[in-house]
């Protein structure tokens, strides 16, 4: 995981992303619109043994 930078107001953060980053985004997205998504409390529940 990169250590964030102190970004340019005048630069788009969107600019500072790596390759993985975005693709990682774009992932999230596509299985949000697919509907592979947890609410927060059925993830909690799911996974509160691990926490």
């Amino acid at each position: 995981m990169r250590t964030p930078e102190k970004v340019n107001i005048e630069e788009h953060w969107e600019e500072t992303l790596s390759k993985e980053e975005i693709e990682s985004i774009e992932r999230g997205l596509k299985d949000l619109e697919e509907g592979k998504v947890y609410l927060h409390e059925t993830a909690r529940k799911i996974y509160e043994k691990y926490l």
